[in-house]
């Protein structure tokens, strides 16, 4: 069976009617939300088929009370047969997220009723087609700011998405200090990356989608370190003094896969204020595999040792190359 267009206009028109009815009753009070600490006294008295049942005192009057958040249902198995079960073709995706945070096995990670509601709002007003943007939530310290990208392809597993991350101007994030988190906010352990793609860890957010990602700044970014240094430069030596190339020889392969070995950390006060400045020093090491020659590069040193050059032409087109590109060691 495959959805078309058609059958989700009808079914986004039937779902506004719902939608309408449910948050008239909300609205008018004929449903009332409580959080779950208002009810004293919880005792279990029972089960049935969808929940535990309890004995509750709720303002000062004593009540039945139907704990859906710990429904025996829902079990482990359930659970697993729904994160298995596949979406009928061309549901769109922003369907498909928000059903399978859903079905959680921690209830605590399961959306609320009026979180479930401002979404399905937001989906039922967006037409077929419509373009969605990804957007790279990055948190640092508990703090969150977002990263828009508009040609990421969902199909990606985790460590090509990375790959991107790690050529992104504005966040050039590495492999030791970036870590990925899934739909129900627990962090994805490196190992595991290539068991997820990036449709697999997609939130939805009415007309867009995004992705968690937490930045740990207490260790090193390979590829910011190599835009910080230049490392894809030779260095030249002018009068004792080493500075870095103007042309670009080669370029570093893999950035996202490269780590930074720490060898030695310390730290010193910086002035009268106490200000500590924290230093680390580190290596890196490549084999010619790891690294990519420029084009330009290939054709400057063709050129310096075409054989109608004489040897001592060749020589001095060499050392002309050797001061626009560097010397690596």
């Amino acid at each position: 069976m495959e959805i078309d267009d058609k059958s989700i206009k009808t079914t986004q028109k039937s779902l506004h009617e719902h939608l309408e009815k449910l948050e008239t009753c909300l609205l008018e009070e004929n449903i009332e939300r409580f959080e779950f600490s208002q009810f004293k006294n919880i005792e279990p008295i029972g089960s049935g088929a969808f929940a535990i049942v309890f004995s509750t005192i709720f303002q000062k009057k004593k009540y039945a009370l139907k704990d859906l958040k710990l429904n025996l249902f829902m079990d482990a198995e359930m659970i697993k047969k729904f994160i298995d079960e596949k979406a009928i073709a061309n549901t769109p995706q922003d369907y498909v997220v928000l059903y399978e945070e859903c079905w959680s096995s921690n209830p605590d990670k399961r959306p609320k009723v009026d979180e479930v509601l401002r979404q399905l709002k937001k989906f039922s007003s967006k037409a077929p087609g419509d373009e969605q943007h990804i957007n790279v939530v990055i948190i640092v310290n508990n703090e969150r700011r977002i990263y828009a990208i508009n040609d990421l392809d969902k199909s990606l597993n985790l460590k090509e998405v990375r790959r991107r991350l790690s050529t992104e101007e504005n966040l050039l994030l590495g492999r030791q200090n970036i870590y990925f988190y899934d739909r129900f906010k627990g962090k994805i352990s490196r190992d595991h990356e290539n068991n997820y793609t990036l449709e697999k860890i997609l939130i939805s957010d009415g007309l867009d989608l995004s992705f968690c990602i937490e930045i740990d700044h207490s260790k090193p970014s390979f590829p910011k370190i190599v835009q910080r240094f230049d490392l894809d430069k030779g260095r030249i030596f002018d009068d004792g003094v080493m500075k870095i190339a103007e042309k670009q020889a080669f370029t570093i392969k893999n950035l996202h896969e490269k780590d930074i070995n720490i060898q030695n950390e310390h730290s010193i006060n910086i002035g009268d204020s106490n200000n500590t400045v924290y230093n680390q020093t580190g290596s890196a090491s490549f084999l010619p595999k790891d690294l990519l020659l420029t084009d330009e590069y290939i054709k400057a040193i063709n050129e310096a040792l075409d054989d109608s050059k004489s040897a001592e032409e060749q020589r001095k087109a060499l050392d002309l190359v050797g001061k626009e590109y560097g010397q690596f060691w």
